[in-house]
């Protein structure tokens, strides 16, 4: 997603967000930070498909019900970029080793920290960050990054708009060509 300037109500989001996985332990931190994303690409793609009840059939109970088919969704439909998507797939592979794993992981094991190495965030460790602090926080920026941006993409994205079409309508060219093919 382009960078853009936000408004009030976006750095308000943010703070709120920051505060809330700033305050978590890691294992709620990766859990919540998580399903906070996976609503928001929900929100997302609802406003992206037409209203109705298939849209929420998919969206609810069927094959986009799951994160990793939303986040792919999005992906192809250009909703967010490459770069989004791929940080969110690393997100989706560390909340899947917390969440699977009965010992107590931290951002500084050895699988969670190669899986936070791929995140890509615009900002530097700090001189005086450790391997676990620098992780957390690259995993807390991460999500706080694709959270803002696909609240941005949902804030301005039009529904799409079709034309209804009524069960016995066959459209012009699919007639023409069979006249042809006659």
């Amino acid at each position: 997603m382009a960078k853009v300037k936000k408004n009030e109500i976006e750095k308000q989001v943010d703070i709120f967000i920051t505060e809330i996985l700033s305050d978590l332990n890691e294992y709620s931190c990766v859990l919540i930070g998580v399903s906070l994303v996976d609503e928001h690409l929900k929100m997302l793609l609802e406003k992206y498909f037409i209203t109705g009840s298939t849209a929420d059939r998919i969206l609810d109970n069927g094959f986009a019900a799951n994160l990793r088919t939303r986040a792919d969704l999005a992906y192809v439909l250009g909703l967010i970029n490459k770069t989004d998507y791929q940080n969110l797939i690393n997100i989706l592979e560390i909340r899947n080793k917390f969440g699977h794993n009965f010992q107590i992981l931290k951002f500084s094991s050895e699988e969670i920290s190669k899986l936070c190495d791929k995140l890509v965030v615009d900002t530097e460790k700090g001189e005086d960050e450790d391997g676990e602090a620098w992780n957390g926080y690259k995993y807390r920026y991460a999500l706080i990054d694709l959270i803002s941006g696909i609240s941005y993409q949902t804030d301005i994205i039009k529904k799409s708009e079709f034309k209804e079409v009524q069960d016995d309508y066959i459209p012009d060219e699919v007639l023409d060509q069979y006249k042809i093919n006659q």
